[in-house]
């Protein structure tokens, strides 16, 4: 009961919070607007009838074309032309979900964010994208006064949130049920209270770009991603730039500052260029990325290694000399100098 009720009237009150704060709240619309070139050209390909094509996606999905999309459910059939009776481009319902499932965008998974210490590990992370909650995205999105609608469900033939009403006929009824849930009665006939005005058609491309939005704000709902993180998120996401990992990395991840030593770090004073030059070529050899802690101690073990450079330069000095000192001495060197060697 709680899940097949309150958890869905959540999930409908929150989308139409999180609606109010994607068209009116100047952060997200900096967020849209960055992106609508971009999903431009996807929307246009799918209400023109062209592939599904995930290709450009992370974990790539068949290519299904958008008219075989619209064909499977007899009930879309009337949002199958790209343009509604206004000449606005509409994108269909089932079109829309095919689309956000080839791209992987309606699924659930556990992302273990990438720590940006090595040796860490960051506590998992539980996401997801219903199908229920992309079609509360899709109905949530619809401009209602464009559609001549209050609700935008009665027109479609079909219930986005089925579990919410056990009514059998498709529309909101204005007198209330006379049997209590579940109906007992499994063939009600025909409705006697039909609606007169229909929704002709689907998705305009700012509706399009709205109900992506609310889907990635139902996605990324953790506390540690904002508003126009979560929308910004699924743009690219949906645009194949990066996938869950990333996304999650990317805003819950504080980054680190890396030590630079040729911009961070200067010579002592008495060290000669040489040897700072020759330090610093050492330590742009060194890896040190799998060490525990990396990179927080970098800055740290470069200026012990130059306190100490000084003398680690006079000590590899000494050996060299040695060793050049046991060369010249070395007993064949001391025989084919000496005068008294055997003539061949």
């Amino acid at each position: 009961m709680l899940q097949k009720n309150l958890m869905p009237t959540a999930t409908r009150e929150r989308l139409w919070t999180w609606r109010e704060a994607v068209v009116h709240e100047a952060t997200v619309q900096v967020v849209l607007w960055s992106f609508k070139p971009q999903l431009t050209h996807h929307y246009e390909r799918l209400v023109g009838g062209g592939p599904i094509d995930a290709s450009d996606s992370p974990g790539a999905a068949p290519v299904v074309t958008a008219a075989a999309a619209v064909a499977v459910s007899p009930a879309t059939t009337m949002l199958a032309r790209p343009g509604g009776g206004n000449g606005v481009s509409q994108l269909p319902f089932e079109v829309f979900l095919r689309d956000l499932t080839a791209r992987k965008i309606i699924r659930e998974l556990t992302v273990r964010p990438l720590s940006g210490v090595a040796g860490s590990k960051l506590p998992p992370i539980r996401l997801g994208l219903s199908l229920l909650d992309a079609k509360a995205a899709f109905f949530t999105a619809l401009d209602f006064e464009r559609h001549g609608q209050d609700g935008g469900q009665g027109g479609l033939g079909f219930d986005p949130n089925p579990d919410l009403d056990p009514h059998p006929h498709p529309h909101p009824h204005p007198h209330p049920h006379p049997h209590p849930h579940p109906n007992p009665n499994p063939d009600p006939g025909p409705d006697p209270h039909p609606n007169p005005h229909p929704i002709q058609g689907g998705l305009d491309f700012d509706e399009f770009v709205v109900a992506l939005a609310l889907c990635g704000a139902a996605k990324f709902d953790i506390d540690d991603m904002s508003l126009p993180q979560r929308v910004g998120g699924i743009f690219e996401q949906y645009l194949g730039d990066k996938d869950e990992l990333a996304i999650l990395t990317a805003a819950v991840v504080p980054p680190v500052q890396r030590f630079d030593a040729a911009r961070d770090a200067a010579p002592l004073a008495g060290q000669s260029v040489g040897q700072y030059s020759h330090l610093l070529e050492c330590w742009r050899l060194m890896d040190l990325s799998r060490v525990p802690g990396f990179p927080i101690w970098l800055s740290e073990v470069f200026h012990e290694l130059q306190a100490r450079a000084g003398r680690m330069h006079r000590a590899t000095a000494r050996s060299n000399h040695r060793a050049r000192t046991e060369q010249s001495q070395s007993p064949y060197r001391a025989h084919a100098q000496s005068p008294y060697r055997a003539r061949t």
